[in-house]
């Protein structure tokens, strides 16, 4: 583990391979190591970055509410320290959010992007046959809001776990994730009453020239997946691919496949730039 200081704020991160370089920006709940099985492969041919994001595991955490913004700022920040610009950025969950947000305002820094269910629920129009599924995601996002409210950091990560990957997935995680979850508990908090989380001016979507792969999973919410159809439209030419038997964190549950997919996106788009 390296650290570096960026925006005040310092930043745990590791580094692995060569080549073009490749930055993993993770989801709500878990650190760098969540790339921990894709990560050796996406080395075999590029230079890949994992860091926490601030307030994660071993970077830095203020006493602050730390919104999007702030992330949106480090990971400008973690490009350019580390001479990695531009970077393509391969993202899970909220972390595909602030890649794309840092796509749109600094596109200089950003080659390409890989969004696996970015969770963008507020730019979804009103439609009836979601409508039941986001009334019961926002039932459970109130009920672990008001587990962490409390300081009940360990229920509030079985809920969002049990909730995302099934019952008894909480179980199921070794004891070191599970205390991963349950330290980060706090920084969900921070995402979810950031007014400006899950929000996006869908109009500058449309002009954005950076190549995209746009993924979700077969399994995966009914949100995440009206999320991606709403992108798929928007985004200009975006290449697409369903993980059919995953769901929203397909590397870890199949990492080969994961892998492959956005290895050989990576590659096309290092190809035509060339």
């Amino acid at each position: 583990m390296a650290t570096i200081t960026v925006n005040g704020v310092r930043l745990a991160y590791d580094e692995a391979g060569a080549g073009p370089p490749v930055i993993w920006v993770h989801g709500s709940w878990t650190d760098r190591q969540g790339a921990r099985l894709v990560a050796p492969l996406l080395a075999e041919r590029y230079r890949v970055i994992t860091y926490d994001r601030r307030g994660h595991s071993q970077s830095e955490r203020l006493p602050d509410p730390q919104g999007v913004k702030a992330h949106v700022a480090d990971l400008a920040g973690v490009i350019d320290q580390l001479d990695a610009r531009p970077a393509h950025l391969v993202t899970n969950s909220l972390g595909g959010e602030i890649a794309l947000k840092l796509a749109l305002e600094r596109p200089e820094l950003v080659a390409s992007l890989c969004l696996h269910e970015p969770p963008l629920h507020g730019c979804l129009p009103h439609d009836p046959d979601i409508e039941q599924a986001r009334s019961d995601m926002q039932a459970l996002e109130d009920e672990v809001i008001a587990e962490l409210e409390h300081g009940n950091h360990e229920m509030a990560a079985q809920l969002f776990m049990e909730d995302l990957l099934g019952p008894g997935a909480w179980e199921a995680f070794p004891e070191p994730s599970r205390q991963t979850f349950i330290h980060n508990a706090p920084t969900w908090l921070d995402d979810v009453t950031d007014p400006t989380q899950g929000t996006l001016e869908l109009g500058q979507v449309t002009a954005l020239t950076t190549p995209v792969l746009l993924t979700v999973g077969g399994r995966s919410h009914p949100v995440d997946v009206a999320v991606d159809v709403c992108l798929a439209a928007t985004l200009p030419e975006p290449v697409r691919h369903t993980f059919t038997d995953a769901g929203h964190i397909p590397h870890l549950t199949h990492p080969d496949v994961y892998a492959a997919i956005v290895t050989s996106f990576l590659d096309d788009v290092v190809a035509k730039a060339t």
